[in-house]
């Protein structure tokens, strides 16, 4: 936005928030809990895990981009990421290895040591909401994989009950309660 103000393509900018109709007060209301939760939503057994987060683009375009985005967080978290630091995506590797989800989020929030603090930790409330955000992210990406390999981790589910007959170890007094 400074780049499009400083080209002089904008002249004034309004933001107009719009409630329809009075709002629901179980819904908007002041919250009374101190803690932090998120909610999943389906869609008929489909989980909606694409989030409408729109950017738009130096070729004046305007794009998509999901939670997996390498820019989401720093999008999305502006006042803990100003410098705009990339995040995790699908593609993220070390040393040749691919990095899980949970692996790079369980890094980004551990302490290392007394000279080398960890600043997301000052950020109290957004911290945790961000905290919430990342488990949400793990959790539909969990999901995602397995509604993506149904097939493969059901044949891996079959393969050891055809080695137990194949072994001749089909007697169920030998299973345990």
């Amino acid at each position: 936005m400074a780049e499009i103000s400083r080209n002089g393509e904008l002249e004034s900018v309004q933001m107009i928030i719009r409630a329809e109709g009075t709002p629901d007060a179980r819904r908007y209301n002041r919250p009374t809990e101190s803690e932090i939760g998120v909610l999943i939503v389906e869609n008929n057994g489909e989980s909606v895990s694409n989030r409408d987060i729109v950017v738009r683009t130096r070729s004046d375009s305007l794009q998509h981009i999901n939670e997996a985005h390498r820019h989401y967080d720093a999008l999305h978290y502006v006042l803990m990421f100003p410098k705009g630091d990339e995040g995790w995506t699908i593609t993220s590797r070390s040393n040749n290895e691919t990095i899980t989800v949970m692996q790079w989020y369980k890094y980004c929030f551990m302490f290392r040591g007394n000279n080398d603090e960890n600043e997301l930790h000052y950020f109290g409330k957004l911290f945790q909401q961000y905290i919430v955000d990342m488990y949400a992210k793990m959790e539909s990406n969990r999901l995602l994989y397995i509604r993506l390999n149904q097939s493969r981790l059901r044949s891996d589910l079959y393969s050891n009950v055809a080695d137990a007959v194949l072994l001749g170890d089909n007697d169920m007094g030998n299973v345990g309660r």
